[in-house]
């Protein structure tokens, strides 16, 4: 018996490769009339980031907070322009088929592993890393 597939997670960190994932992820979504999550992690600082610098200036924590969230509401933005340029060529419903574009600070490996088991997605799709 071939399981279903309802919900599909399709994990990208912006290179070359994950976008031949994500037609690929897609074109499944459509065939199988399933959804998609599209997940992508970025890199979290830690204290040790800072240094010495860190006594001359704000408290690294406000300074990144602002500058984070505003970095990930824009990927979140072109991510969304993104799916929707390689999902006209797939299926004029495309906008049907992606349910929630999650951008995150968190460490990528844990974080697709969490984002599948909290979206109770059936399959993760992501591209092989390598050089974008």
């Amino acid at each position: 018996m071939v399981p279903q597939i309802k919900k599909v997670l399709y994990a990208t960190d912006l290179t070359a490769n994950s976008a031949y994932a994500a037609y690929f992820a897609l074109d499944l979504a459509h065939k199988y009339q399933a959804r998609i999550v599209m997940l992508h992690c970025t890199e979290t600082y830690s204290r040790g980031h800072y240094g010495l610098g860190a006594v001359y200036m704000p408290p690294a924590e406000e300074v990144l907070d602002d500058k984070r969230q505003a970095a990930e509401a824009e990927l979140k933005r072109r991510l969304g322009e993104f799916y929707r340029k390689i999902g006209s060529k797939i299926t004029p419903d495309y906008a049907r088929l992606v349910s929630e574009i999650i951008v995150k600070p968190a460490y990528a490996v844990e974080e697709i592993l969490n984002t599948a088991d909290a979206e109770e997605c059936d399959l993760i799709i992501l591209g092989t890393h390598g050089k974008g």
